[in-house]
């Protein structure tokens, strides 16, 4: 016999049937990872303003993060200081620095998927040259 969908993946398969269907944020996450994107060998792109500062090539994740090697390029250097601060405070639970951060990445930054579309929102974090992260397709309506 198949396995039964859990009441976890309930919202995300009534949003996919019904656009208007009214999304928690952590749906909205699942969301933009269900889109069918996030498979190994896929190029991301991160943008620091204009400039490309890495691809990030997909080599695995566990859902809803996607992992990645870190191709380096110049750009990335700008925005290092701010990703490297972002996860200490992560690392050192310091839940109102890291969201302050998380939302200076994601001014600071854009990332495109491998159809070359920007995602909406999105919490990356980057070690070397690797980085790992979660992304929704669409804004939340509490960012502010």
């Amino acid at each position: 016999m198949g396995t039964v969908a859990s009441s976890d993946c309930l919202p995300v398969i009534a949003a996919h049937l019904d656009p208007s269907f009214r999304q928690s944020a952590s749906t909205r996450w699942r969301l933009g990872h269900t889109r069918g994107l996030g498979r190994s060998g896929e190029v991301w792109k991160l943008y620091a303003g204009d400039d490309l500062a890495a691809d990030l090539v997909v080599t695995g994740g566990d859902f809803p993060w996607l992992d990645a090697r870190v191709d380096a390029r110049p750009a990335l250097e700008s925005l290092r200081p701010l990703l490297d601060e972002e996860w200490a405070a992560t690392e050192s639970e310091d839940w109102k620095r890291a969201e302050r951060l998380y939302r200076a990445v994601n001014d600071a930054a854009r990332l495109v998927d491998p159809q070359g579309v920007a995602v909406a929102e999105f919490l990356l974090h980057l070690q070397g040259d690797r980085a790992w992260w979660r992304w929704s397709a669409e804004p939340f309506e509490d960012r502010g």
